[in-house]
């Protein structure tokens, strides 16, 4: 079983998963953008929020698709990739991206203005239990998010930009 037999599987799964995650991100984001119509009262959010949270899974999955096409030509990059060590600009502008857009979408459910209606529930083995949560609560939880999302977020740019910055240029540089 030679090497691009045994990279295959990886290859696959990222594509695959990947246009699965482009195409909800895709319908999401036109969803949006009122390209597919919707009843305004199903929408619980501005236009901009529903974009950032298809942009999420839309970016995400672009970059798996990317990866595993990258596999598909070069077995073993996922493998080599995974085992970490060499900083990557692209997965962490993707994993910036990501953050930074939890972040805002926290945060604008947390503090943004209008009225927000929660639900929590519990469950495991199943059997569960839900209910209504009360709009204060539930945007305590979203604001212990949005600052926690929000730090994290800031670290990732910080750490990203530092080893930009740092970085050698020239042909030893390259990446493999």
């Amino acid at each position: 079983m030679g090497k691009r037999e045994r990279s295959g599987g990886p290859a696959r799964t990222c594509l695959s998963l990947g246009l699965l995650a482009v195409a909800a991100g895709a319908a999401i984001i036109m969803v949006g953008l009122g390209v597919i119509p919707t009843e305004e009262t199903s929408r619980n959010a501005p236009p901009w929020v529903i974009v950032a949270a298809g942009a999420v899974f839309f970016v995400a999955g672009g970059y798996s698709v990317v990866v595993g096409s990258i596999d598909l030509r070069r077995p073993g990059y996922i493998e080599r990739m995974s085992r970490g060590g060499k900083f990557n600009p692209a997965g962490w502008l993707v994993g910036a991206f990501i953050a930074s857009t939890f972040f805002a979408i926290a945060a604008w459910v947390a503090f943004g203005p209008g009225e927000r209606a929660f639900s929590g529930g519990v469950g495991g083995g199943g059997l569960g239990v839900g209910g209504p949560v009360g709009e204060r609560a539930g945007r305590i939880v979203f604001g212990i998010s949005a600052v926690i999302l929000g730090a994290v977020s800031v670290w990732i740019w910080a750490y990203g930009l530092s080893k930009l910055l740092a970085r050698p240029t020239g042909p030893e540089s390259e990446p493999d």
